[in-house]
């Protein structure tokens, strides 16, 4: 029974010096920014919040950090904010930093079909189906998928003011 209650006092003791290490390697400063940036996102003030994620990317990058923190994954955040703002081609630019900058691929993949989609809902086809044809390579069964779909979307889209022209006479007769 005593040898337990060692064995609790010292992990707690060891608890407390590892919470203690831990926690001033990270300051509540060193995220100022990324809280600003979902408050501002809760807000809906996409401005500002892609400034403040630009702001918190740049600190990160600027300080020691674990290695398997890469800053540049909020770039997906800031690219997912200007297709929000219906900025299409930037928010496009902002995916393909993320991926140079080594974001995974499958998470940028997501990215690309999320701006294929934002073309098919705003009737977009063709633009959607180059994003696809484009970044194929990151995903090609879930990419291929979706050009088929659109692809199919299109052509009826395509389809519908033919036959209606050639329902519809040109002339009258006299």
């Amino acid at each position: 029974m005593r040898h337990s209650f060692y064995v609790i006092l010292i992990c707690c003791l060891l608890g407390g010096c590892f919470f203690r290490v831990w926690s001033s390697s990270y300051s509540s400063s060193d995220y100022e920014h990324l809280s600003k940036a979902e408050e501002y996102t809760r807000q809906a003030k996409y401005d500002e919040a892609i400034t403040e994620y630009q702001q918190h990317i740049e600190f990160r990058l600027s300080r020691p950090r674990p290695e398997w923190e890469n800053p540049h994954f909020y770039k997906l955040m800031i690219g997912d904010l200007q297709l929000q703002k219906g900025d299409a081609a930037t928010a496009l630019k902002s995916f393909e930093e993320a991926e140079k900058a080594g974001i995974d691929r499958a998470l940028v993949a997501d990215r690309y079909r999320s701006i294929a989609s934002w073309h098919e809902k705003n009737g977009r086809y063709s633009e959607a189906i180059q994003v696809l044809q484009k970044y194929r390579d990151r995903d090609d069964l879930l990419f291929d998928a979706m050009m088929d779909r659109l692809a199919r979307t299109l052509s009826k889209v395509e389809e519908s003011p033919k036959k209606k022209a050639a329902a519809t006479p040109t002339s009258t007769p006299r």
